[in-house]
């Protein structure tokens, strides 16, 4: 049970959903329904924000629940994660539904029945654009821990079968979303969520040069193009969130300087879609001469070197070091971009570790974050749900606190993996450094770290935080 109350300036109201002799709702509690949402929609646009609703119940009830909705609402795009969508709509599984990066949606049906998978989460919710609903399908909160997850199969080895697998993970995914002020909650016959709806207003930007959207993207047009004008060897870094447009920063520098003469600019990364974004805006604004800029392997770009104004590195944190200093070292004019909390990479870690190549290899580096979404206003309520599901925002313990530490103020133990679910600090922490160690760590990581059957932790604990794990 939920009591009302005042969460983080948001009042929560409790209403009862009555459950009916079918698996669908009765027509005045659709109706009761379908005004909540109405009024989640109508915040969400006012502000430019996106919002989550979760609809938790029997599958059948989930998936009537959400049709009817999306169809009382009028969301016109829609894609449904779910090997149960309903016929003629836009649909994927698994690794498919990464093809809908760099598309917008107003709403995204993700349904948990069919597994919860952390990394097709993670990159979908960031194609839902400002004013957009997700809709999340679920077992009654109750029940989804002990859920047989199909995703389960993906962290489970010999000779482990998948349903002795805790559900540590979605137990820790029930205490987000039910704590979220801003998640507004149906459970089939039971308790329903909802958040307080109004209006609010959208902050002034100021002076933006068109084709860029924000300040942010604007600078960092700037610096790429100023890699080419300026001195050899100065590179510029630009890391962000998803959705800061940085790639569309890449595509709009391209464009303007194959209008400037500049014609010869590589484009690399670690797989040919993953530049689909700058190839977009590029041809966007030169669409007989986008041509001019051409895609190579990271790894062609070094057995045969070619001729370049401009190099530029997408998704950099997905490319291993030595083969970003390589690149770094063969080419003298080079722009990096990566993102910093990535579905399936990690761009903090990459920050940390090619910074000293960079202080290695160039006369001088300059290194940009492009903060200011784009496709939705700041202080997005899902963005700040999505990142606290994945625990995209977990960071290693600051540096300080490890100073002047002495031999016997360390202490190595054995994790209790279920201790961390009521321990934020310490998973954060512990998926921080994960997160660091490699570059390729990943939301379903945090599934492996919870749940792996096969998986004991250790730390090093100093002043009670931790300073070093191994798996």
């Amino acid at each position: 049970m939920w009591s009302s109350g005042n969460v983080s300036g948001q009042y929560i109201q409790l209403i009862k959903v009555m459950p009916s002799a079918s698996e669908s709702t009765s027509v005045s509690s659709f109706q009761n329904q379908l005004k909540a949402v109405d009024g989640l929609i109508e915040t969400a646009r006012s502000c430019n924000h996106r919002r989550a609703l979760v609809l938790a119940g029997s599958r059948d009830w989930c998936l009537d629940t959400a049709e009817r909705l999306l169809a009382a609402t009028g969301l016109s795009s829609v894609h449904w994660f779910s090997d149960r969508a309903p016929p003629c709509v836009s649909s994927s599984q698994g690794a498919a539904a990464l093809r809908l990066l760099g598309t917008e949606l107003d709403a995204l049906v993700f349904d948990a029945w069919s597994g919860f998978d952390p990394d097709a989460f993670g990159a979908l919710s960031g194609s839902i654009k400002g004013g957009g609903l997700l809709l999340l399908l679920t077992p009654l909160f109750d029940q989804w821990p002990d859920y047989a997850d199909p995703q389960n199969e993906r962290i489970t080895v010999a000779p482990y079968a998948a349903d002795r697998l805790s559900g540590r993970f979605l137990q820790r995914l029930v205490k987000v979303l039910v704590s979220d002020p801003d998640v507004m909650i149906f459970q089939q016959g039971g308790i329903s969520k909802t958040v307080h709806t109004g209006t609010c207003h959208a902050v002034a930007e100021g002076q933006i040069e068109a084709p860029c959207k924000t300040p942010d993207q604007q600078r960092a047009v700037e610096a790429v193009m100023k890699v080419v004008t300026g001195h050899r060897r100065r590179p510029v870094v630009l890391t962000s969130d998803r959705g800061r447009g940085k790639s569309a920063a890449f595509g709009i520098a391209a464009a303007k300087l194959i209008n400037s003469g500049r014609e010869r600019i590589l484009l690399t990364a670690p797989q040919p879609q993953s530049v689909e974004a700058v190839m977009e805006h590029a041809h966007r604004l030169l669409p007989d001469r986008a041509a001019a800029i051409r895609f190579v392997a990271p790894d062609e770009l070094l057995r045969n070197p070619q001729q370049a104004d401009l190099v530029l590195v997408d998704e950099a944190a997905a490319i291993p070091t030595p083969l970003l200093e390589a690149l770094l070292k063969r080419y003298a004019r080079i722009a990096f971009a990566t993102t910093v909390h990535g579905y399936e990479g990690t761009g903090r870690g990459f920050a940390l570790r090619f910074s000293r190549s960079l202080d290695r290899y160039t006369n001088s580096w300059k290194a940009l974050t492009l903060a200011t979404p784009i496709r939705w206003a700041v202080n997005d309520p899902l963005e700040r749900l999505v990142f606290r599901m994945l625990s995209l925002d977990a960071n290693a313990a600051a540096d300080y606190v490890f100073q002047g530490v002495q031999p016997h103020e360390c202490d190595i133990e054995c994790l209790d993996r279920g201790a961390l679910l009521d321990d934020q600090r310490a998973l954060s922490e512990l998926f921080g450094l994960l997160i660091q160690a490699h570059y390729r760590t990943r939301p379903l990581d945090l599934r492996h770290l919870l749940d792996g059957p096969n998986l004991s932790i250790y730390v090093l604990r100093v002043r009670q935080h931790i300073a070093a794990t191994a798996l």
